[in-house]
């Protein structure tokens, strides 16, 4: 099996930095930062939410059957201002400062659910 394929769009650099190294890390990921039709995972901030969110719902509709995770990033003040329909696209939110366990949990659950769609597909 090869190594699942994380596209990140995050534009925050500290966060970005730390996202990378915990896809390689903790996920054994190959991160990647343009999107393609071999992406098994999204992981966005808000601001590049906001700027890439057609592109995101494009990959998500051309995966069907199989389930596409976004996962986004956000801080407790950008929280509030993301679209009312927000969860239309993003399918989980890590709030900062990213706490590694946090992640990792919200993680797991989306790729076991991506993994189960994947079986059926």
């Amino acid at each position: 099996m090869s190594a699942p394929r994380v596209l990140l769009l995050v534009r925050h650099r500290g966060n970005r930095r730390r996202l990378e190294e915990w896809a390689r890390d903790a996920m054994r990921a190959e991160v990647v930062g343009a999107p393609d039709a071999e992406i098994d995972f999204v992981v966005a901030d808000a601001a590049a939410f906001v700027e890439e969110r057609a592109s995101i719902d494009a990959l998500r509709t051309g995966a069907l059957p199989v389930f596409l995770p976004c996962l986004l990033v956000c801080s407790p003040r950008e929280a509030p201002r993301m679209p009312h329909d927000v969860w239309s696209t993003a399918d989980d939110v890590v709030v900062t400062p990213i706490r590694p366990d946090e992640l990792r949990i919200r993680v797991e659950r989306l790729t076991t659910r991506r993994a189960g769609t994947l079986a059926l597909d």
